[in-house]
């Protein structure tokens, strides 16, 4: 999937949060995924960086209502192992737990990511929250085809993929 897919789409509609200057001497990615946070209950939010022409960089969010498609949410919760093991969780008790969020840190090592699960509980619709601690791009080497799937499943999620499209054929594209 083209990257600038999303930056063509967006640049219509989403206003920017913040505008700044930084000097971009590399041919980088026209969005920078920086945060994702899903919720069943609340707005869900995409937060992003999409590169101008100009290289300005603008900080982007988007909020949204509607279900994830199953595709980003089966790239989040592969870092569900990452980290229960990181966290020291028991793994039997934590396998059914989602993973609802991941902050994502961009930089010249590469890209680190903090990750958000919850594990509901039986009783009176609680949730337990854990976080990790910001995990390097050093220590996560060998997971670097899994954050590039999680980075074009939220470009996607940007460019109008999501759960409910399915039910019409096309692929969960508006």
């Amino acid at each position: 999937m083209p990257k600038t897919k999303a930056v063509e789409s967006l640049a219509s509609g989403m206003k920017p949060m913040e505008t700044i200057t930084i000097p971009m001497d590399d041919p980088s990615p026209d969005i920078y995924i920086t945060k994702i946070k899903i919720s069943a209950k609340d707005a869900s939010l995409l937060k992003y960086d999409r590169a101008s022409k100009n290289h300005e960089v603008e900080h982007c969010e988007m909020p949204f209502f509607s279900q994830i498609h199953p595709d980003f949410q089966d790239a989040l919760n592969y870092f569900r192992g990452i980290a229960i093991e990181v966290v020291g969780l028991d793994e039997e008790a934590w396998d059914k737990a989602i993973v609802s969020g991941v902050s994502i840190k961009h930089s010249s090592e590469g890209i680190g990511l903090t990750i958000t699960m919850q594990r509901k509980l039986e009783y009176d619709g609680l949730a337990i929250v854990v976080n990790t601690p910001y995990l390097s791009a050093e220590f996560l080497t060998r997971e670097k085809r899994q954050i590039d799937r999680l980075i074009d499943e939220a470009i996607a999620c940007l460019d109008g993929k999501r759960a409910q499209m399915d039910l019409f054929g096309g692929g969960g594209e508006a």
